[in-house]
């Protein structure tokens, strides 16, 4: 038997060069990564490359490695008061502990290759922040990363991501950033149309502004599992200048937004582009509403839950009467609101579930309950509601189901007008396949009927013969507005005219003798909810509600294409 040496003593000459010059290489490139220390207790001497040699502040060190080097930092007795200015390439993070940087740490310029801030205690920021990233040349790539630092105490925000000069796509991730000034972070012209800049997984609170405030052309992902508390807002669009739109998209998902002080998402600017908050955002317990709408804006609003905030839920504008406090016009608001969750809103006596009467959009599949106010009440210009479930909304006599309203009263007014008056009637908005029961007052009022039936909106006839003959059709309505566990005579067409009203908010038959009904294919009975009372709004087999919708499926926000699922 040949003994191993003799074997490799045959491989061919030019493979045994290969592997030589790879074990070469391969060794080289090993050593080009260097580590540098920063220490009080070192010796302070270049460069740097031990604890023994250890500098003791931290620029130094960054000045003396290269890319792809790592600075490695300890605590000291007392702070390390000093302004950082980062490289593209090092890896600078802690050795043990949390070192204090006093100052402002800075990525300006192209950084392109893995660049990593961890671990440190980052205070008393100026103007532009604690940390400041500014992209110039190619910019500054997801690449670069902010992570496991606390980052407070600054005179502007916590972090401000400047993209006027390049694009600028962080990642900000697992950082705990509070009590600073204005934002916890700022993003302006952040990212680009190929990549976002990131925020996920940290919790940003106690700051005087936003907890994340959006400007500028930004291309931004927030989300998922960042915590967003007790800032004045939660997310804002609100640069403070009249008339200066941000950009979008901006995608807001899986994130807690609770308890700010104003609330949760605040459309204050225009916006020009898309904004989508999805994907189980719950945003709770913000004082003056869950997400608030005063400007133009496209937003996708799809899978939250939206619930216990101290005002509305889902608002345009504010509280006041005459359309005050949306500053774009009626309409541009242009909302999909679309299987989520809303409930509990209003618990100050102010506001209800989705109250946009300055928008136009849809909403499909929502399961809206227990609001203060109405359920769902809409404007001029919306155009299908369509699939929601809207129950046992209201409290002190007022508040009823879906609620068409102008904009005459506050929020807190009983509602005026009827679509009559609407500048897109005919045709009327699509209101089909809904679940409305148990409001404590009207179930789906379109008009107002205060002294006579000749105001009451007719019920046009739709286009398209294929999805039946009116735009109001195909809803249950059930113990609305005080009528009990009663059908009003509805199924039998003995008919008991007071009841039904009192469902329709005096708009549900015909003012011919005999009455007949305006939405032929409505129901007027029992939903048979599974659990009412432990909010579980499915509904049982033997419901009427099941498979009665326009298009074979069940009523309700638990029907439809596309209908909403228990998370």
């Amino acid at each position: 038997m040949k003994s191993k040496k003799a074997s490799l003593l045959r491989i061919p000459f030019y493979i045994a060069s290969i592997l030589f010059l790879a074990l070469v290489f391969g060794l080289s490139s090993q050593t080009l990564a260097d580590t540098h220390y920063v220490d009080p207790n070192g010796s302070n001497t270049p460069p740097y490359t031990s604890w023994a040699t250890a500098a003791h502040t931290i620029q130094p060190a960054i000045d003396a490695a290269s890319s792809g080097d790592y600075v490695e930092v300890r605590p000291g007795t007392s702070d390390y008061v000093e302004n950082i200015t980062m490289k593209d390439g090092l890896q600078v993070s802690s050795d043990s502990g949390i070192p204090v940087i006093d100052g402002v740490v800075t990525f300006s310029g192209p950084f392109s290759s893995i660049t990593t801030l961890d671990g440190f205690e980052i205070k008393n920021g100026g103007s532009n922040g604690c940390v400041y990233l500014h992209g110039t040349g190619t910019g500054i790539d997801s690449d670069t990363t902010i992570t496991d630092c606390l980052i407070h105490g600054s005179s502007g925000p916590g972090i401000k991501i400047d993209g006027s000069d390049a694009t600028t796509s962080p990642v900000i991730d697992n950082n705990t950033i509070y009590s600073n000034t204005e934002e916890g972070i700022y993003p302006v012209d952040a990212g680009s149309s190929s990549q976002d800049a990131v925020i996920r997984n940290n919790t940003i609170r106690d700051n005087t502004e936003a907890g994340v405030n959006i400007a500028g052309a930004s291309y931004v992902t927030i989300g998922t599992n960042n915590l967003i508390h007790h800032n004045y807002a939660g997310i804002a669009f609100d640069t403070g200048t009249p008339g200066d739109p941000s950009s979008a998209p901006i995608s807001i998902k899986g994130n807690k937004i609770y308890s700010n002080s104003y609330t949760g998402i605040f459309v204050k600017d225009a916006i020009t582009g898309k904004v989508t908050i999805s994907e189980e955002n719950d945003i709770y317990s913000n004082y003056r509403g869950g997400i608030s709408i005063q400007n133009s804006c496209e937003l996708d609003i799809i899978k939250n839950k939206i619930r216990d905030n101290v005002r509305g839920g889902i608002h345009t504008g504010t509280d006041q009467a005459n359309g005050v406090g949306f500053s774009g016009s009626t309409g541009s608001a242009v909302l999909t609101i679309k299987k989520n969750k809303v409930y509990s809103n209003g618990e100050s006596s102010y506001g209800g579930g989705i109250d946009v009467r300055h928008a136009s959009g849809t909403i499909y599949n929502n399961l809206v309950h227990h609001n203060f106010r109405g359920g769902i009440r809409f404007g001029d210009y919306i155009t299908e509601i369509v699939h929601n479930t809207v129950a046992d909304n209201g409290e002190s006599g007022l508040g009823g189901g879906i609620i068409y309203d102008d904009l005459a009263g506050a929020v807190n007014a009983e509602p005026e007008g009827t679509l009559t008056d609407s500048p897109n009637f005919p045709p009327d908005p699509l209101i089909r396949n809904n679940i409305s029961a148990f409001n404590v007052k009207t179930g789906l009022r379109v008009g107002n009927n205060p002294s006579g039936l000749t105001s009451c909106p007719g019920n046009p006839d739709r286009d398209d013969p294929n999805l039946g003959d009116k735009y109001r059709d195909y809803n249950l309505l059930y113990s609305n507005n005080g009528t009990g566990a009663t059908d009003c005579g509805w199924d039998t067409g003995e008919y008991v005219r007071s009841c039904v009203e009192k469902n329709y908010g005096a708009c549900g038959l015909t003012v011919t003798i005999p009455w007949t009904m305006l939405d032929p294919n409505d129901i007027m009975a029992a939903p048979s909810f599974v659990n009412r009372e432990g909010d579980n709004y499915q509904l049982q087999g033997d419901s009427p509600a099941k498979n009665a919708g326009d298009d074979g499926t069940d009523l309700g926000a638990y029907g439809g294409s596309d209908p909403l699922v228990d998370w």
